[in-house]
């Protein structure tokens, strides 16, 4: 008689996980971070508008390349590979030149229905950059993925965008490109 209520209870479970996971939300999971960089603006403003070459110093992108003929601005559009498991087309769907400029997901292996990145940057002073980053994402699997994305995800994308600033600052120091974790490679 215990076997059969834990059958039962075990079944009841798996279909509730189910169900929360169907059901659509709206809920947009939204962080900001910033950071100031030791690197004039315009060179700052020139490595992370290039989103085809954005491999040269994010910590878990391995390729990144840009597809179809709009090399930048608004409309451009690359695919990024991650050292980890997938990859991810963006698009420009924002652009003022040498301010700002958002990218959307287009399509990914990745577990999100929607997410958007607003970079701004800022003169601080000749040799210092303040770089802003929205995030806004939206998680698959429904409720269940909301409550992912709020518990878990967030601060790990927080942490992944807190790392990526620090490479960057590396790589416009150094000139050399940066590898998986944020590990120093070659300059080209």
């Amino acid at each position: 008689m215990k076997h059969k209520y834990k059958i039962i209870t075990a079944i009841l479970f798996i279909a509730v996980l189910f169900t929360l996971s169907i059901i659509e939300t709206n809920d947009v999971i939204s962080f900001n971070i910033s950071q100031n960089i030791k690197a004039e603006k315009n060179k700052t403003w020139n490595a992370l508008s290039d989103i085809g070459n954005i491999a040269d110093f994010h910590p878990n992108i391995e390729k990144s390349y840009i597809i179809g003929d709009k090399k930048q601005g608004l409309g451009t559009q690359a695919i990024w590979k991650f050292y980890e498991k997938g990859e991810v087309t963006e698009e420009i769907t924002q652009f003022t030149e040498g301010e700002s400029f958002a990218v959307e997901l287009i399509e990914g292996t990745i577990p999100v229905t929607y997410a958007e990145t607003i970079f701004t940057v800022k003169k601080i002073q000749d040799e210092k950059t303040q770089v802003d980053i929205v995030m806004n994402f939206k998680m698959k699997f429904g409720i269940l993925g909301a409550v992912m994305g709020n518990i878990i995800v967030k601060d790990k994308m927080q942490e992944r965008m807190d790392n990526f600033l620090d490479s960057l600052e590396t790589y416009l120091e150094s000139g050399k490109k940066i590898a998986k974790n944020g590990v120093t490679g070659t300059g080209e």
